[in-house]
C-alpha cells in the first residue's frame, strides 16, 4: 500500500494542479484514516481470517466496491442505477452463499 501511495502522489503532483495547505483539519484527516480507520480494518480482517480460511476472506474483498457505493449514497446522495443494485446483490448473495457453506462444512 506504501508503495502504491508514492506512485499516486507522484502522479498527482505531476498531473493536478493543487496546493497542499497544511492545518489542523489535514492532520487530523489523515490521522483519523491512516490510525484510526485503515488499522481498524485490518484487525478486523486478522480477526475474520482467524474465523474463516484466507480464500473465503479474500473473496470478501469483493465487497469493497458495494460498501464505497453504499458510503457514496449516504454521503455523497448519490443514486445507485438498477444494474449496479443487481450486480450488489447478486456478489452479496454469492458470498453469503459460500461462508454460509463453510460454516456449515
Amino acid at each position: 500500500m506504501l508503495i502504491g501511495s508514492i506512485g499516486i502522489f507522484i502522479m498527482a503532483v505531476i498531473f493536478e494542479p493543487f496546493r497542499i495547505v497544511l492545518s489542523n483539519e489535514l492532520f487530523w484527516s489523515l490521522s483519523y484514516n491512516a490510525l484510526f480507520a485503515n488499522a481498524l480494518a485490518w484487525i478486523i480482517f486478522t480477526y475474520a481470517v482467524k474465523k474463516l480460511s484466507p480464500g473465503v476472506m479474500g473473496y470478501t474483498m469483493l465487497l469493497a466496491p458495494i460498501i464505497g457505493m453504499i458510503s457514496s449514497m449516504i454521503v455523497l446522495k448519490e443514486t445507485m442505477d438498477i444494474y449496479e443494485s443487481i450486480g450488489s446483490i447478486l456478489v452479496v448473495s454469492g458470498l453469503l452463499i459460500m461462508i454460509l457453506d463453510h460454516l456449515n462444512g
